[in-house]
């Protein structure tokens, strides 16, 4: 996943210098999320979706972050 630049490398886990560099070579080659430049860190994101949950609905529609209410 993350030589297709679909998931992050965290240091928390120490992970392999492996990862490193095929997180490197898919940033480069702008791969998967690195294609875009709105990437947003997955801890970041529920973050706000917890914010934005506990606002309740109406407030959710204001500040919705993708343009478009997942309310019915």
């Amino acid at each position: 996943m993350v030589v297709n630049g679909w998931a992050w490398v965290l240091d928390r886990y120490g992970p392999d210098a492996r990862y490193y560099k095929a997180s490197k070579e898919a940033r480069r080659h702008l791969r998967g999320i690195w294609a875009r430049n709105e990437n947003i860190h997955p801890w970041a994101f529920k973050k706000r979706m917890y914010r934005e949950a506990k606002r309740g609905p109406d407030q959710n529609r204001q500040a919705n972050l993708f343009g478009y209410s997942h309310q019915a």
